[in-house]
C-alpha cells in the first residue's frame, strides 16, 4: 500500500537554518506516485553505499527481492 506523508506543521526554511516539518504517514491513492522502478529514471544522483549509489544497482537489488 503506498504512503504519503500529510503534514501538521511545514518545513521551514530561514536565513541561517531549516527546521523540519512533522508529518504522519497515510494511506495514498495508487496513482499518487509512479512505483518505484519507474521513478528511478528520473533520479540524478545517488548518495548512497553500494549497490544503491546507481540506478542500475538499485534496479539489480529490487529485482533480487521479488
Amino acid at each position: 500500500m503506498p504512503l504519503k506523508a500529510e503534514f501538521s506543521v511545514p518545513n521551514r526554511r530561514g536565513l541561517f537554518k531549516a527546521t523540519n516539518g512533522v508529518y504522519s504517514l497515510a494511506p495514498a491513492s495508487e496513482d499518487h506516485q509512479p512505483p518505484l522502478i519507474e521513478a528511478l529514471e528520473e533520479v540524478l544522483n545517488f548518495d548512497a553505499p553500494a549497490p544503491f549509489d546507481s540506478a542500475a544497482g538499485v534496479l539489480a537489488y529490487l529485482r533480487s527481492r521479488r
